[in-house]
């Protein structure tokens, strides 16, 4: 046959392609061509859609630090993720027209889709084992492409700089190109392909290590058909165990001799048994150019001691020496993972509390379900995470009974991406922030299951070919939900926040500042904003910085701070590059206290060889008095036992104080706000400047109106909280709880307007505190939402004392506005769940009443007796709501009521009704016996005369 004539035959399913259980091996059911084509569409759809809610600036946790270190090419966090740093640094080169953030978002969704495309073509090749419908082998594809693209943690991880969209790529890649092999294989044969698969688990090694939590699945998938010939023969399982045993006996005494190495030789000793049994089918030349393409795919790693010896701005671990390189490889500084202590009951705590929790989150989205179609979410809960598990179990049995090998590569994958994954990761109960993303797999994996439960339960339930249709459009309803449930939650298109924390905390400061920070979201926000041209933060900067005072740095400082920035200004592309970050958590090593010496600038009076022993932790002997030099004079700090957070002497405290020692009077020092009980006993010399506490050491608290003048200028004119304020975009409970401070602070500086006098400005800030109280309302903690409640309230009040005295200043035609606005204040905390706001229900009614009393009083004055009518009416039904056993204050408030009503209807000649609500007024004052006050007795007095003068005046 010619070339030409191959190439126009066309694809056919070839004649020996029937589908039996027994089969071992994908077959091409589709023309590649065309399989080609709808993979790129469903790659281009999805990419379409992670552009639209791509993050167009940084995010909290993690992603500042990527965005950062992939810009300024510099070493993140242990270990390291070297082939995300070089990729992400490729992507900041070639710019593509964007802004570093926009690039950085784009990286994380091209891959996140290329993982998406890899999904649907191994669902193609699996299903291909047991089904050759194309109308049929297709959706499934789709559908689980999109059921993986659309839930919650996949999407969320490929739309913010993050590494764990490029691992679903590389895992799903491998997996592809697996299944291709074994398509093509014969006996072993195609060996190219496994070596490129080797080649990408190392180099995907180097994106994020758990890349290698499918191999052993890959590795029985790769020698299955060798071995399924054996699985019925006499001896083989007892063989098989006797190695499994063996293997795992030999890493449990190398993870006991040789902690550091015990990975890497157990997988030598695996592969060792692998060339015993595979010897005469795989050559040595195949042997020799795996082990070469392993190390060319870690080769990555040698980016991070290259770099690390130049020092950079952010260059965590200092891993430029082989013994700092190892530490960072084992990931040291967080403490050895021991698989055999469990940090936590494996089923409930592990399986439960971290792996079913995230499970539940991925696919349906139930809170904003049960929003758009007005069902409570308990019921939409109980219909959908059933179905999440259901059609994963009825793709489980499908499979199964169409093709048991099929079944066993697909959850081999799955086993050891969810289970085993939970084992090895070995989570503690309680951890900082939700681990969902370790788990991406695993539901990546799961919808595979999904799709093929959906699709065949559908076939089963329509029998009919000719029902084909509501088969697919009933399918591809379940991806729709997916998507459009999810959408409002992973949606970053409008999320500024986390850069404006970022940028708020920075411009708190004043000039050549030292911070002390706490923990991640305090710190990298803050590395983001110093390092990365981010247009936001860019934009919205202050014309100038606030002045350092109560500082005379000695010219060793000033040569400290010239040095640093000089090196900051090599490095760095934002903003406030003149503060040194210092953040507690690594002031516990030596190489960060180095780093703050030499790259920050800070003076730290101790030698190199006395660093180790400054962060080794102590007992607590003694209260220790430091005597600190400061304008001309010198003041004492004290650090008793109870100021130690722990109670005894750690690292990062020993570190502070001598930071503070080195540099009180040269540079200003703060805390940040989010260091909280840890400030070593210092708490009466924190000026509060909003979100940081200025180090004092002259008085407590504000030595000056100076203080306070700072504090409103920074909530005035410096900070910038568009986006905090925005009620449009989704805030999780971990930005509810960073952003929930900001409530306090404008409701604050609002009641100090309020005693001024100054009544807009006391309004434009109580509704910024408002604002932003609405924006985290529907996911912050029962705590923040109480607060919330009593800032609304203060605000409601407010709003009705304005009107009040607008009222005596003759300005009655603005009164109305503040009480409608009050109003609705009070109306939407009433709409709240009774749980909720509880023990502020009175506070809330009292406070609705004096409202609609003072829109009616308004309306007696302006002759709209109908219209007071009516508000005292809304007032009437507030008070009589709390019944007769209720407070002397709310029984007198009933009281003015019912004579503002009486006296209206008196006014209209409603005779009638005046005297009901005369003698309704006069049964509550009586009901009030002896508490009633003097005045409320001569009130009564008045209602008995106007009583009896209807009385007369009806006969």
């Amino acid at each position: 046959m010619s070339r030409k004539s191959k190439i126009t035959k066309g694809f056919e399913v070839p004649k020996d392609a029937k589908i039996k259980e027994d089969i071992i091996k994908p077959i091409q059911i589709i023309e590649p061509k065309q399989n080609a084509i709808i993979a790129f569409i469903v790659f281009a759809f999805v990419m379409v859609i992670y552009q639209m809610t791509n993050s167009p600036s940084l995010a909290f946790w993690d992603a500042g630090e990527y965005a950062t270190t992939a810009k300024i090419f510099s070493v993140l966090h242990a270990p390291g993720n070297p082939t995300y740093i070089i990729l992400g640094r490729f992507m900041n080169i070639l710019g593509l027209g964007m802004s570093t953030p926009q690039v950085n978002s784009f990286f994380s969704s091209l891959l996140g889709a290329l993982a998406v495309m890899f999904t649907y073509l191994y669902t193609i090749k699996l299903v291909s084992m047991f089904e050759k419908r194309v109308n049929v082998a297709v959706p499934i594809g789709i559908i689980a492409a999109l059921l993986t693209a659309f839930s919650f943690t996949f999407w969320t991880n490929s739309v913010e700089a993050e590494v764990y969209s490029g691992l679903a790529f590389f895992i799903n890649f491998i997996i592809y190109l697996l299944l291709v092999w074994l398509q093509k294989s014969e006996d072993l044969s195609h060996q190219n392909y496994l070596i490129f698969i080797i080649y990408l688990f190392f180099l995907g090694f180097g994106l994020h290590q758990t890349v290698l939590q499918i191999a052993p699945a890959v590795l029985l998938i790769a020698v299955f058909p060798l071995i399924k010939p054996y699985l019925k023969k006499d001896g083989f399982y007892i063989q098989l165990v006797y190695w499994v045993i063996g293997l795992f006996v030999f890493y449990f005494v190398m993870d006991f001799k040789f902690s550091s190495f015990s990975q890497p030789l157990f997988a030598l000793a695996t592969v060792s048994v692998l060339m015993y049994y595979l010897r005469g089918r795989v050559n040595s030349t195949a042997w020799i150019l795996a082990v070469i393409v392993l190390i060319i795919g870690f080769s990555t790693h040698l980016y991070i001691p290259i770099r690390a010896s130049f020092r950079p701005f952010i260059n965590e671990g200092d891993p430029q020496t082989w013994e700092r390189f190892m530490a960072f490889f084992n990931r040291e500084q967080f403490g050895k993972n021991d698989i055999f202590t469990r940090n936590s009951t494996f089923l409930s705590g592990q399986m439960g509390t971290h792996f079913f929790r995230y499970f539940n989150w991925q696919f349906f989205n139930t809170e904003m379900l049960s929003k758009w179609l007005s069902i409570p979410q308990g019921i939409l809960s109980f219909i959908f995470v059933p179905v999440t598990y259901l059609l994963g179990l009825f793709g489980i049995y499908f499979q199964f009974k169409k093709n048991k090998t099929s079944f066993i590569y697909l959850f081999s994958l799955f086993f050891m991406a969810s289970i085993a994954m939970v084992f090895v990761m070995n989570i503690p109960l309680d951890t900082p922030r939700p681990r969902d993303y370790f788990f991406v797999t695993a539901y990546n994996l799961w919808a595979t299951f999904m799709a093929i439960g959906l699709i065949y339960g559908l076939i089963n339930l329509f029998k009919s070919k000719k029902l084909y249709g509501i088969v697919m459009i009933i399918a591809f309803m379940v991806p729709t939900v997916t998507f459009i449930s999810q959408y409002y939650r992973v949606d970053r298109s409008k999320e500024y926040y986390a850069a404006e924390y970022g940028m708020n905390f920075l411009n708190s400061l004043e000039e050549n500042a030292i911070i002390f920070t706490n923990g991640d979201n305090d710190t990298f926000p803050l590395w983001y904003a110093q390092a990365v041209d981010d247009p936001y933060i860019l934009a919205n900067q202050p014309d100038t910085i606030l002045p350092a005072k109560g500082v005379n740095p000695d010219s060793n400082t000033k040569a400290q701070i010239a040095m640093a920035m000089d090196f900051k200004n090599r490095e760095c592309l934002g903003i406030r590059k003149d503060v040194s970050v210092a953040n507690y958590s690594l002031m516990n090593t030596p190489w960060y206290i180095r780093q703050l010496r030499d790259r920050e600038g800070i003076n730290f009076s101790i030698h190199d060889s006395q660093i180790e022993g400054l962060i080794t932790p102590e007992r607590f002997e003694r209260p220790v008095t430091y005597n600190i030099p400061y304008n001309n004079s010198t003041v004492r700090f004290t650090v008793e036992k109870d100021d130690l957070s722990l109670g005894y002497w750690r690292g990062q405290d020993k570190a502070t104080m001598q930071i503070i020692k080195d540099n009180l009077g040269k540079r200003p020092i703060y805390f940040a706000s989010t260091v909280g009980g840890q400030f070593l006993g210092l708490d009466d010399h924190l000026e509060d400047h909003v979100m940081v506490y200025k180090l004092n050491p002259g008085s407590a608290l504000y030595s000056d109106s100076s203080a306070f003048d700072i504090y409103v200028e920074l909530l005035e004119n410096i900070y910038v909280v568009n986006s905090i304020m925005d009620t449009t975009t989704y805030k999780d409970e971990v930005v509810a709880r960073l952003t929930a401070p900001y409530i306090g602070h404008y409701s604050r500086l609002a009641e100090t307007y309020l005693r001024m006098g100054e009544h807009a400005d006391a309004i434009r800030n109580f509704e910024r505190a408002n604002q932003i109280f609405l924006s985290i309302k529907e996911t912050a903690k029962t705590d923040i939402a109480r607060y919330g409640i009593v800032v609304q309230l203060g605000y409601a009040n407010a709003l009705i004392s304005i009107a009040e005295d607008t009222m005596i200043q003759n300005k009655r035609e603005d009164a109305p506005k503040y009480y409608a606005n009050a109003i609705s204040i009070l109306e939407s905390l009433t709409e709240m769940s009774f749980s909720q706001y509880n023990e502020y229900q009175v506070a809330v009614y009292l406070a609705l009443g004096d409202a609609y009393m003072g829109l009616a009083d308004i309306g007696i004055t302006q002759n709209k007796h109908e219209e007071a009518i009516e508000y005292y009416q809304k007032a009437q039904e507030v008070y009589e709501s709390f019944g007769n056993n209720t407070s002397v204050e709310i029984k007198e408030n009933l009281i003015y009521n019912y004579l503002g009503l009486a006296e209206t209807y008196a006014n209209l000649d409603n005779f009638t009704d005046a005297r009901k609500f005369y003698q309704k007024a006069n049964q509550v004052l009586l009901s009030m016996g002896n508490n009633a006050s003097p005045r409320m007795k001569q009130i009564g007095q008045g209602i008995q005369r106007n009583i009896l003068k209807l009385e007369d005046d009806a006969n």
